[in-house]
C-alpha cells in the first residue's frame, strides 16, 4: 500500500500543473493594465499553459496585431507559417474585461479556450512551438514578462 502512494505522488507531480510565474502586461507610457498573465507547467514540460485574466475588452482586430507582432519578432517569416497563423488568427476571440484565455499545450495538441469554453483545438508540432513565442520566446514583447513567467524574478 505504501508504494501505490508513492506512485500517486510520482504521477501527480509528473502530470499536474505547477504555477511557473505571473506578470502584468501593460500598454503605453499611461501603464495602462491590459491582462494578467499566468505561466503554467508540468515537470517535464509535456503540458504548459498560459492563462491570461483580461483587465480591460481587447477587440479580436487588437490581438491579431498583437500576435502578427509578437511572431514577427522573433523572426517567424508568416508567409511560411500561413497555415499555423491562419489557425491563431480563426480562433483569437474578441475579449472582455474579466475574461479568462487560455492556450494549452499538451504534447503537441493546441487548445485556445476562452471562459472554459474550448475555441480550437488541433495538433500540430510547429503550432505547438509558435504560440508562447511572443512572451517566451527569444525575443518577447517583454523580457521583464518573460523573466516573471519563468520564475526568475524573485
Amino acid at each position: 500500500m505504501k508504494y501505490f502512494f508513492w506512485f500517486l505522488l510520482l504521477v501527480h507531480s509528473t502530470f499536474a500543473l505547477e504555477l511557473k510565474g505571473k506578470a502584468l502586461l501593460e500598454y503605453s507610457i499611461f501603464a495602462i493594465d491590459i491582462y494578467e498573465i499566468s505561466y503554467y507547467a508540468n515537470n517535464d514540460n509535456t503540458h504548459v499553459k498560459l492563462e491570461l485574466l483580461y483587465k480591460r475588452d481587447i477587440d479580436r482586430d487588437i490581438s491579431k496585431q498583437g500576435w502578427q507582432v509578437g511572431l514577427e519578432k522573433n523572426d517567424i517569416d508568416l508567409s511560411k507559417r500561413q497555415k499555423e497563423f491562419e489557425w491563431i488568427m480563426s480562433h483569437t476571440p474578441n475579449l472582455k474585461e474579466g475574461d479568462r484565455f487560455v492556450i494549452s499545450i499538451k504534447n503537441n495538441t493546441v487548445e485556445f479556450i476562452c471562459n472554459d469554453k474550448t475555441l480550437g483545438v488541433i495538433t500540430d508540432e510547429n503550432l505547438a512551438k509558435l504560440v508562447l513565442l511572443p512572451w517566451l520566446g527569444p525575443k518577447p514583447i517583454s523580457e521583464k514578462i518573460k523573466s516573471s513567467l519563468l520564475g526568475l524574478n524573485s
